[in-house]
C-alpha cells in the first residue's frame, strides 16, 4: 500500500482493520499518522477514542500517542491528550486496553500523566507495571521512588525498565542509594551495570571500589556498555591497573569488549575527555 498517499482518514481506517486482526500496534500506518501528527489527525484519534467500543478506543490511544505536532500545537495538543487519556483509562475495558492506554498517556510528558501512571505500579499484571516502569522518567522524588520499588520487581524486564530509568535521571535522596547497592549484587549482569552507573551518575562514595570489583569478576560476566559508562563519568586513574589487565585478556580486535576497555582507558589516561560513543 502507498500509505503516504491516502488520506488521514483511510489510514486511520486501517489501522483499526489491523487491530481488529489482532495487531494491537500496527506500526507502520501508525507512523504516516505520527509523522502528521497535526490537529486533523488529533481530531481522528479522539473520535475513536471516545467511540463506545473497546477496540475504537484502541485505535484511538494509538493514533493519538505520539503525534509529532506542528510547532504552533505543541504545548496544547499534548494536554488535550492527557484530557482524553484520563477517563479513558478509568473506564478501561480490560488490562489490554489498560496497558495501551498508558503508554499512550506516557508519551505526552506532561506531570498530570505521570502521576496518573504511578496509580498502577503495583497492578497485579506485570504488563501494566512495565508501562509504569517504561514510562516514568524519575524526574522528581515521588517517581523515582516508584522506580526504585519497580527495580526490584518480581519480573526482570519490570526491573531492567525501572533501574534503566532510574541511571537515567539524576533524582537523589539516601533510600534510594540503600537500593542501588542491593542491586549491585544482583547475579544477573545488566541489573548489576545499570545499579553501577546509577551511582555512579550521582557520585556515591564508593562506587569506585565496587566498579573495579566488577571489572575484576573472574567470571567475565559484566554488562560493559553500562560499566564503560559508569566508568567515563568517573574516569579515575585508580582504574587504570584492572581496565590495563582486561586488555591481556585477548579480547578479539573489533569486539564490544574490545572497544569499551580501550574506551575506557582512553578516559582514565585523559581525564575530562569522554571518548566517542559507538
Amino acid at each position: 500500500m502507498n500509505w503516504k498517499a491516502m488520506s488521514s482518514e483511510r489510514i486511520a481506517v486501517q489501522c483499526r482493520i489491523q487491530i481488529e486482526r489482532s495487531n494491537l500496534n500496527p506500526w507502520k500506518p501508525l507512523s504516516i499518522l505520527h509523522e502528521r501528527g497535526g490537529r486533523h489527525e488529533f481530531e481522528i484519534g479522539k473520535k475513536y477514542l471516545e467511540s463506545g467500543v473497546r477496540l475504537n478506543r484502541i485505535c484511538g490511544a494509538q493514533i493519538l500517542s505520539q503525534l509529532q505536532r506542528r510547532r504552533s500545537e505543541r504545548r496544547s495538543l499534548p494536554a488535550e491528550t492527557v484530557a482524553l487519556l484520563l477517563p479513558a483509562i478509568d473506564e478501561a475495558a480490560d488490562d489490554e486496553e489498560l496497558e495501551v492506554l498508558l503508554r499512550a498517556l506516557s508519551w505526552q510528558g506532561i506531570p498530570a500523566g505521570f502521576r496518573k501512571l504511578m496509580i498502577y505500579s503495583r497492578h497485579p499484571n506485570p504488563a501494566i507495571r512495565h508501562v509504569v516502569a517504561w514510562g516514568l522518567p524519575g524526574e522528581n522524588r515521588d517517581e523515582a521512588e516508584v522506580l526504585a520499588e519497580l527495580s526490584q520487581d518480581t519480573e526482570i524486564d519490570v526491573c531492567d525498565w525501572a533501574l534503566f530509568n532510574l541511571s537515567s535521571c539524576t533524582t537523589d535522596y539516601p533510600e534510594l542509594h540503600e537500593t542501588l547497592w542491593k542491586l549491585t549484587q544482583s547475579k544477573l549482569p545488566v541489573m548489576r551495570g545499570q545499579a553501577l552507573l546509577s551511582l555512579a551518575r550521582r557520585h556515591v562514595a564508593g562506587t569506585e571500589s565496587a566498579l573495579i570489583a566488577e571489572l575484576s569478576r573472574s567470571d567475565g560476566e559484566m554488562e560493559f556498555n553500562y560499566i564503560s559508562e559508569a566508568v567515563e563519568l568517573l574516569a579515575s586513574p585508580a582504574f587504570l591497573p584492572i581496565l590495563q589487565s582486561l586488555t591481556n585478556r585477548n579480547f578479539p580486535k573489533g569486539t564490544f569488549a574490545h572497544q569499551y576497555i580501550r574506551r575506557m582507558l582512553h578516559c582514565c589516561l585523559k581525564p575530562g575527555k569522554i571518548s566517542k560513543r559507538t
